[in-house]
Protein backbone atom coordinates (compact mmCIF):
# COMPACT_ATOMS: atom_id res chain seq x y z
CA UNK A 1 0.00 0.00 0.00
CA UNK A 2 1.24 3.50 -1.16
CA UNK A 3 2.20 5.71 1.62
CA UNK A 4 3.19 9.79 1.38
CA UNK A 5 4.89 12.13 4.28
CA UNK A 6 1.88 14.09 4.60
CA UNK A 7 3.95 17.67 4.68
CA UNK A 8 6.14 15.88 1.63
CA UNK A 9 5.30 18.88 -0.42
CA UNK A 10 5.92 21.92 1.55
CA UNK A 11 8.75 19.89 4.09
CA UNK A 12 12.19 20.92 3.98
CA UNK A 13 15.16 18.91 5.51
CA UNK A 14 16.83 20.44 8.91
CA UNK A 15 20.04 19.41 10.07
CA UNK A 16 20.20 18.64 13.78
CA UNK A 17 22.09 17.12 16.74
CA UNK A 18 19.90 15.25 19.52
CA UNK A 19 22.22 14.61 22.07
CA UNK A 20 24.73 16.62 23.57
CA UNK A 21 25.96 18.04 26.78
CA UNK A 22 26.96 22.28 28.34
CA UNK A 23 28.13 21.36 31.27
CA UNK A 24 32.21 21.92 30.23
CA UNK A 25 31.76 25.29 27.98
CA UNK A 26 28.42 26.88 29.08
CA UNK A 27 25.01 26.08 27.01
CA UNK A 28 25.30 30.03 25.74
CA UNK A 29 28.44 28.95 23.83
CA UNK A 30 27.17 25.37 23.16
CA UNK A 31 23.91 26.78 21.36
CA UNK A 32 26.35 29.94 19.95
CA UNK A 33 28.83 27.06 18.06
CA UNK A 34 25.94 24.51 17.08
CA UNK A 35 23.42 27.44 15.26
CA UNK A 36 26.99 27.67 12.75
CA UNK A 37 26.19 23.88 11.46
CA UNK A 38 22.37 23.21 12.83
CA UNK A 39 18.92 24.19 12.57
CA UNK A 40 17.81 22.27 15.74
CA UNK A 41 19.26 21.03 18.86
CA UNK A 42 18.33 18.74 22.15
CA UNK A 43 20.48 19.24 24.94
CA UNK A 44 20.36 16.47 27.25
CA UNK A 45 22.28 16.56 30.40
CA UNK A 46 22.76 13.57 32.39
CA UNK A 47 19.59 12.38 34.34
CA UNK A 48 21.92 12.10 37.27
CA UNK A 49 23.81 15.26 37.00
CA UNK A 50 20.80 17.30 38.58
CA UNK A 51 23.56 20.30 39.45
CA UNK A 52 23.31 20.72 35.85
CA UNK A 53 19.94 19.26 34.59
CA UNK A 54 17.84 21.21 37.07
CA UNK A 55 19.34 24.37 35.83
CA UNK A 56 18.77 23.19 32.33
CA UNK A 57 15.20 25.01 32.20
CA UNK A 58 16.56 28.57 32.69
CA UNK A 59 19.17 28.19 30.08
CA UNK A 60 17.16 26.89 27.73
CA UNK A 61 14.56 29.27 27.93
CA UNK A 62 17.37 32.22 27.76
CA UNK A 63 19.39 31.14 24.90
CA UNK A 64 15.90 30.67 23.10
CA UNK A 65 15.03 34.37 23.56
CA UNK A 66 18.85 35.16 22.69
CA UNK A 67 19.27 33.15 19.64
CA UNK A 68 15.16 32.40 18.26
CA UNK A 69 16.77 31.17 14.30
CA UNK A 70 17.94 28.18 16.38
CA UNK A 71 15.40 26.24 17.35
CA UNK A 72 16.49 24.62 20.77
CA UNK A 73 14.49 21.60 22.38
CA UNK A 74 14.31 20.00 26.60
CA UNK A 75 15.84 17.09 26.98
CA UNK A 76 17.95 14.16 29.21
CA UNK A 77 19.84 11.87 28.72
CA UNK A 78 18.00 9.38 30.45
CA UNK A 79 20.32 6.16 32.13
CA UNK A 80 16.88 3.39 31.19
CA UNK A 81 16.37 0.63 33.23
CA UNK A 82 17.72 -1.84 30.80
CA UNK A 83 20.22 -0.90 27.87
CA UNK A 84 22.39 1.77 27.93
CA UNK A 85 21.67 5.61 27.18
CA UNK A 86 18.41 7.38 25.62
CA UNK A 87 17.97 11.06 24.74
CA UNK A 88 14.51 11.88 25.73
CA UNK A 89 13.17 14.82 24.14
CA UNK A 90 10.09 16.25 25.69
CA UNK A 91 8.06 19.35 23.70
CA UNK A 92 7.08 22.41 25.30
CA UNK A 93 10.77 24.22 26.02
CA UNK A 94 11.51 24.54 29.88
CA UNK A 95 7.73 23.90 30.59
CA UNK A 96 8.66 20.19 29.31
CA UNK A 97 10.57 19.78 32.93
CA UNK A 98 7.92 18.18 34.93
CA UNK A 99 7.51 15.28 32.25
CA UNK A 100 11.68 14.59 31.98
CA UNK A 101 11.95 15.08 35.79
CA UNK A 102 9.22 12.77 36.27
CA UNK A 103 10.47 10.25 34.39
CA UNK A 104 14.13 10.60 35.71
CA UNK A 105 12.43 10.36 39.62
CA UNK A 106 10.72 6.92 38.80
CA UNK A 107 12.45 5.21 35.99
CA UNK A 108 16.36 6.69 35.36
CA UNK A 109 18.81 3.71 36.81
CA UNK A 110 21.10 5.62 38.36
CA UNK A 111 18.64 8.47 39.65
CA UNK A 112 15.82 6.08 41.33
CA UNK A 113 17.52 2.68 40.95
CA UNK A 114 14.75 1.17 38.21
CA UNK A 115 16.78 -1.50 37.13
CA UNK A 116 14.43 -4.22 35.12
CA UNK A 117 12.73 -4.85 32.00
CA UNK A 118 9.51 -4.04 33.39
CA UNK A 119 10.55 -0.60 34.55
CA UNK A 120 11.52 0.03 31.03
CA UNK A 121 8.24 -0.82 29.55
CA UNK A 122 6.42 1.29 32.39
CA UNK A 123 8.65 3.94 31.42
CA UNK A 124 7.61 4.41 27.62
CA UNK A 125 3.93 3.72 28.70
CA UNK A 126 4.88 7.15 30.95
CA UNK A 127 5.96 9.30 28.45
CA UNK A 128 2.86 8.02 25.94
CA UNK A 129 0.75 9.02 28.25
CA UNK A 130 2.35 12.50 28.98
CA UNK A 131 -0.10 14.41 26.31
CA UNK A 132 0.77 15.82 22.66
CA UNK A 133 -0.53 15.11 19.50
CA UNK A 134 -0.17 12.19 16.73
CA UNK A 135 3.51 13.75 16.10
CA UNK A 136 4.17 15.85 18.27
CA UNK A 137 4.85 14.04 22.31
CA UNK A 138 7.55 12.94 24.57
CA UNK A 139 10.45 11.05 21.82
CA UNK A 140 13.47 8.22 23.13
CA UNK A 141 16.11 7.91 20.54
CA UNK A 142 18.71 5.00 21.85
CA UNK A 143 22.44 6.44 22.31
CA UNK A 144 25.28 4.36 21.39
CA UNK A 145 22.82 1.29 20.97
CA UNK A 146 26.09 -1.24 20.50
CA UNK A 147 27.23 -1.04 23.66
CA UNK A 148 24.03 -2.90 25.56
CA UNK A 149 23.11 -6.46 23.55
CA UNK A 150 19.30 -5.66 24.79
CA UNK A 151 18.36 -3.48 22.06
CA UNK A 152 18.90 -5.99 18.89
CA UNK A 153 16.27 -6.78 16.61
CA UNK A 154 13.79 -7.97 19.12
CA UNK A 155 14.50 -5.29 21.79
CA UNK A 156 14.06 -2.23 19.54
CA UNK A 157 10.61 -4.29 17.59
CA UNK A 158 9.43 -4.23 21.44
CA UNK A 159 9.83 -0.49 22.43
CA UNK A 160 8.50 0.86 19.18
CA UNK A 161 5.28 -1.62 19.22
CA UNK A 162 4.55 -0.51 22.89
CA UNK A 163 3.96 3.13 21.64
CA UNK A 164 4.88 6.36 20.33
CA UNK A 165 7.47 7.12 22.51
CA UNK A 166 10.76 5.38 21.24
CA UNK A 167 11.29 6.43 17.80
CA UNK A 168 14.81 4.94 16.67
CA UNK A 169 18.48 5.67 17.49
CA UNK A 170 22.00 6.84 16.57
CA UNK A 171 23.86 4.90 14.11
CA UNK A 172 27.07 6.62 14.62
CA UNK A 173 28.89 9.80 15.64
CA UNK A 174 29.29 10.41 19.39
CA UNK A 175 33.00 11.48 20.48
CA UNK A 176 33.92 11.78 16.57
CA UNK A 177 37.31 13.69 17.72
CA UNK A 178 38.67 10.25 19.19
CA UNK A 179 36.50 7.12 18.96
CA UNK A 180 38.91 5.43 20.46
CA UNK A 181 37.85 7.05 23.49
CA UNK A 182 34.97 5.21 23.86
CA UNK A 183 32.36 7.07 21.35
CA UNK A 184 30.63 5.75 18.14
CA UNK A 185 32.67 7.15 15.70
CA UNK A 186 31.96 5.93 12.53
CA UNK A 187 28.25 4.35 11.66
CA UNK A 188 28.17 1.50 14.19
CA UNK A 189 26.95 -2.04 13.37
CA UNK A 190 23.27 -1.48 13.06
CA UNK A 191 23.62 0.52 10.21
CA UNK A 192 26.80 -1.18 8.78
CA UNK A 193 26.28 -4.33 9.07
CA UNK A 194 24.36 -5.23 5.96
CA UNK A 195 21.67 -7.65 7.07
CA UNK A 196 22.05 -6.23 10.44
CA UNK A 197 19.70 -4.52 13.27
CA UNK A 198 18.20 -1.68 10.86
CA UNK A 199 18.01 -3.49 7.88
CA UNK A 200 16.14 -6.73 9.88
CA UNK A 201 13.82 -4.67 11.37
CA UNK A 202 12.93 -2.96 7.93
CA UNK A 203 12.24 -6.47 6.61
CA UNK A 204 9.18 -6.46 8.48
CA UNK A 205 6.43 -5.14 6.76
CA UNK A 206 4.29 -4.35 9.57
CA UNK A 207 6.88 -2.46 12.17
CA UNK A 208 7.45 0.59 12.00
CA UNK A 209 9.82 3.29 10.51
CA UNK A 210 12.82 3.79 12.92
CA UNK A 211 14.48 7.58 12.57
CA UNK A 212 18.36 6.93 12.16
CA UNK A 213 20.02 9.81 13.55
CA UNK A 214 23.89 10.57 13.88
CA UNK A 215 25.06 12.77 17.45
CA UNK A 216 27.92 14.60 18.73
CA UNK A 217 27.52 13.42 22.09
CA UNK A 218 29.23 16.95 22.52
CA UNK A 219 30.83 17.29 26.09
CA UNK A 220 34.44 18.87 24.82
CA UNK A 221 35.86 20.04 21.62
CA UNK A 222 38.70 17.99 20.14
CA UNK A 223 40.57 21.75 20.28
CA UNK A 224 40.35 21.82 23.66
CA UNK A 225 41.33 18.35 24.56
CA UNK A 226 37.98 16.42 24.37
CA UNK A 227 36.85 14.02 22.05
CA UNK A 228 34.52 15.70 20.43
CA UNK A 229 33.50 18.29 17.58
CA UNK A 230 30.87 21.12 18.15
CA UNK A 231 27.01 19.54 17.27
CA UNK A 232 26.81 19.70 13.29
CA UNK A 233 30.41 20.01 12.46
CA UNK A 234 31.35 16.37 11.85
CA UNK A 235 28.40 14.45 12.64
CA UNK A 236 25.27 15.71 10.64
CA UNK A 237 21.28 13.98 10.72
CA UNK A 238 19.01 15.30 8.14
CA UNK A 239 15.41 15.29 9.13
CA UNK A 240 12.30 15.76 6.95
CA UNK A 241 10.26 18.38 8.46
CA UNK A 242 6.90 19.94 8.21
CA UNK A 243 8.43 23.32 9.35
CA UNK A 244 11.34 24.77 11.12
CA UNK A 245 9.84 24.85 14.58
CA UNK A 246 9.92 22.83 17.79
CA UNK A 247 6.90 21.58 16.48
CA UNK A 248 8.32 20.72 13.18
CA UNK A 249 11.00 18.66 14.50
CA UNK A 250 9.26 16.41 16.62
CA UNK A 251 6.88 15.31 13.49
CA UNK A 252 10.04 15.04 11.65
CA UNK A 253 11.49 12.50 13.95
CA UNK A 254 7.95 10.49 13.44
CA UNK A 255 8.28 10.91 9.54
CA UNK A 256 10.92 8.35 9.05
CA UNK A 257 12.52 10.42 6.72
CA UNK A 258 15.89 10.53 7.48
CA UNK A 259 19.74 10.63 6.61
CA UNK A 260 23.15 11.29 8.38
CA UNK A 261 26.88 12.40 6.97
CA UNK A 262 29.95 11.92 8.80
CA UNK A 263 32.39 14.23 8.27
CA UNK A 264 33.04 16.72 5.04
CA UNK A 265 31.68 14.26 2.36
CA UNK A 266 28.19 16.27 0.79
CA UNK A 267 26.56 18.78 1.67
CA UNK A 268 23.17 17.12 1.07
CA UNK A 269 21.32 14.85 -0.66
CA UNK A 270 18.05 13.16 -2.05
CA UNK A 271 17.21 9.63 -2.44
CA UNK A 272 14.35 8.69 -4.76
CA UNK A 273 12.48 5.46 -5.93
CA UNK A 274 10.26 6.05 -9.04
CA UNK A 275 7.72 3.79 -11.11
CA UNK A 276 5.30 4.12 -13.64
CA UNK A 277 5.07 7.32 -13.12
CA UNK A 278 4.89 7.50 -9.64
CA UNK A 279 7.71 8.37 -6.77
CA UNK A 280 8.75 7.84 -2.91
CA UNK A 281 11.14 9.82 -1.14
CA UNK A 282 13.05 8.39 1.98
CA UNK A 283 10.21 7.43 4.64
CA UNK A 284 7.39 6.62 1.87
CA UNK A 285 6.26 3.44 0.31
CA UNK A 286 5.95 2.96 -3.30
CA UNK A 287 3.16 0.72 -5.26
CA UNK A 288 4.88 -0.93 -7.89
CA UNK A 289 3.84 -3.44 -10.97
CA UNK A 290 4.98 -7.15 -9.94
CA UNK A 291 7.89 -8.55 -11.92
CA UNK A 292 8.86 -4.86 -13.29
CA UNK A 293 11.63 -2.62 -11.81
CA UNK A 294 11.90 0.64 -10.37
CA UNK A 295 14.41 2.99 -11.05
CA UNK A 296 16.02 4.63 -8.00
CA UNK A 297 18.00 8.34 -8.13
CA UNK A 298 20.11 9.28 -6.03
CA UNK A 299 21.26 13.08 -6.30
CA UNK A 300 24.12 14.51 -4.20
CA UNK A 301 24.89 18.31 -3.48
CA UNK A 302 28.76 19.42 -2.70
CA UNK A 303 29.83 15.60 -3.77
CA UNK A 304 33.30 16.44 -4.42
CA UNK A 305 34.63 13.47 -1.68
CA UNK A 306 32.33 10.65 -2.31
CA UNK A 307 34.32 7.50 -4.19
CA UNK A 308 31.29 5.10 -4.10
CA UNK A 309 27.73 4.57 -3.50
CA UNK A 310 26.09 1.23 -3.01
CA UNK A 311 22.16 0.29 -2.51
CA UNK A 312 21.05 -1.93 0.43
CA UNK A 313 18.25 -3.86 -0.10
CA UNK A 314 15.61 -7.49 0.40
CA UNK A 315 14.57 -7.63 -3.40
CA UNK A 316 15.17 -11.46 -3.43
CA UNK A 317 14.27 -11.38 0.36
CA UNK A 318 17.69 -11.02 2.36
CA UNK A 319 19.66 -7.77 2.68
CA UNK A 320 22.27 -7.61 0.21
CA UNK A 321 24.26 -5.04 -1.83
CA UNK A 322 21.91 -4.65 -4.80
CA UNK A 323 23.99 -1.61 -7.01
CA UNK A 324 27.32 0.07 -6.41
CA UNK A 325 29.22 2.85 -8.51
CA UNK A 326 32.43 4.24 -8.17
CA UNK A 327 34.49 6.75 -9.14
CA UNK A 328 33.16 7.24 -13.33
CA UNK A 329 30.19 5.51 -12.74
CA UNK A 330 28.91 8.53 -10.78
CA UNK A 331 27.65 11.20 -13.40
CA UNK A 332 29.38 14.63 -12.21
CA UNK A 333 28.38 18.14 -12.66
CA UNK A 334 30.72 20.84 -10.65
CA UNK A 335 30.65 20.13 -7.33
CA UNK A 336 27.26 17.70 -7.41
CA UNK A 337 27.03 14.30 -8.42
CA UNK A 338 24.20 11.78 -9.65
CA UNK A 339 23.39 7.91 -10.05
CA UNK A 340 20.89 6.37 -11.33
CA UNK A 341 19.86 2.37 -11.58
CA UNK A 342 17.11 -0.22 -12.08
CA UNK A 343 15.95 -2.43 -9.69
CA UNK A 344 14.44 -5.69 -10.37
CA UNK A 345 10.31 -6.13 -8.45
CA UNK A 346 9.81 -9.83 -7.90
CA UNK A 347 6.86 -11.28 -6.35
CA UNK A 348 7.25 -9.36 -2.93
CA UNK A 349 7.97 -5.77 -1.54
CA UNK A 350 11.16 -4.96 -0.17
CA UNK A 351 12.65 -2.11 1.21
CA UNK A 352 16.03 -0.09 0.08
CA UNK A 353 18.55 2.42 1.34
CA UNK A 354 21.78 3.89 0.32
CA UNK A 355 24.72 4.75 1.49
CA UNK A 356 28.34 6.23 0.43
CA UNK A 357 31.65 6.72 1.21
CA UNK A 358 34.72 8.86 0.45
CA UNK A 359 38.30 9.31 2.07
CA UNK A 360 38.98 12.98 3.19
CA UNK A 361 41.96 15.66 1.63
CA UNK A 362 43.11 15.86 5.66
CA UNK A 363 42.74 12.94 8.03
CA UNK A 364 39.28 13.84 10.11
CA UNK A 365 38.35 10.77 12.65
CA UNK A 366 41.11 7.71 12.04
CA UNK A 367 44.36 8.15 9.56
CA UNK A 368 42.85 6.59 6.99
CA UNK A 369 40.37 9.50 7.23
CA UNK A 370 36.94 7.45 5.70
CA UNK A 371 33.69 9.10 5.52
CA UNK A 372 30.42 7.91 4.87
CA UNK A 373 26.78 8.86 4.61
CA UNK A 374 23.57 6.21 5.40
CA UNK A 375 19.72 7.08 4.50
CA UNK A 376 16.95 5.69 5.65
CA UNK A 377 14.52 3.71 3.62
CA UNK A 378 12.05 3.35 1.04
CA UNK A 379 9.61 0.86 1.19
CA UNK A 380 8.40 -0.83 -1.97
CA UNK A 381 5.50 -3.31 -2.38
CA UNK A 382 3.59 -4.96 -5.43
CA UNK A 383 0.33 -3.22 -6.16
CA UNK A 384 -2.53 -4.03 -4.11
CA UNK A 385 0.09 -5.86 -1.82
CA UNK A 386 0.59 -4.99 2.01
CA UNK A 387 3.50 -2.58 1.82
Amino acid sequence: MAWRIPWRESGSWLVGDTHMHYRNVGLDRLAAESARHCDFIAVTSHAHRTDFFSAQAELIARAREAMPELVIINGVEWNPPIGNHASVLAPGGPDAMPVLEGLVSRFDRRAAGAEDETAFFEALDFLADAGGTDYVRPTVILNHPCKSPVFGVEGLRRGMARGPALVGFSGGGGHSAQPALGGDGPANEWVAVVGGVYDSLLAETDAPRPVMIADSDFHTHVADGGADFWPGEFARSFIFCPERSEEGVFAGLRSGASYFILGPLLDSLEFNVRCEGHDAMLGECLDAQADGSVEVRLAMKGAEAVQGVELIGNPRGQAEVVARAAGRELERSGRDAVWQCEIPLGSRGFQIRARGYGTALKPVVDKAGVMWFYTSAVRVGPAGAEG
